[in-house]
């Protein structure tokens, strides 16, 4: 149990950060969001691999689960810099986020599979302690950047229209109540 709340406390403070990181790059404490929420897609994932694997989460699991917070965000980040890049050339918002997704969606299939890739020996091992060892952190990273990889692509648009509609009701109201 108590390895549980410690693991959950990192994975927060990992979320925490990132998010404090994105926001500083991009100036807006509302559009990370469109970013992080990627990470809940990738930990449906990961539990989804790790469940019909009947594989329990262990100290590395929990390494592994830091790390995939700052994995998965890379795609949301060049997503979401790449249609900001397009909106600041004059294209409109939906344009701009079928455009990135279709110009990017290559070099982000790229990097999700060479990270998959990358972790298949870490959990396709012969059995011995070493195997065992990383068997968990490998299985957390491929589901959660397999479905992260798939969600992403249709998720973060969806969550930066909705998050950037929000932010000007929000900014609409607030001119409308001070205006008075």
């Amino acid at each position: 149990y108590r390895d549980q709340a410690k693991g959950s406390l990192i994975i927060g403070l990992a979320i925490l950060f990132v998010f404090m990181l994105v926001a500083f790059f991009f100036e807006s404490l509302l559009m990370p969001f469109s970013i992080i929420l990627t990470v809940p897609l990738a930990a449906m994932g990961a539990i989804c691999l790790l469940y019909i694997t009947e594989t329990s989460i262990d100290k590395m699991g929990y390494i592994g689960a830091c790390l995939l917070v700052g994995i998965v965000v890379n795609n949301g980040i060049v997503l979401v810099d790449y249609t900001n890049q397009l909106r600041q050339s004059g294209m409109q918002r939906t344009e701009s986020l079928l455009q990135a997704a279709q110009d990017r969606f290559r070099p982000i299939v790229m990097t999700a599979l060479t990270t998959i890739c990358g972790m298949l020996p870490l959990t396709i091992g012969a059995g011995n302690e070493m195997d065992t060892i990383f068997r968990c952190f490998g299985m957390i990273l491929i589901g959660g950047m397999t479905s992260a990889t798939l969600f992403t692509l249709l998720a973060v648009p969806v969550f930066y229209t909705l998050i950037e509609d929000a932010q000007r009701a929000l900014s609409n109201t607030l001119a409308s109540i001070f205006d008075l």
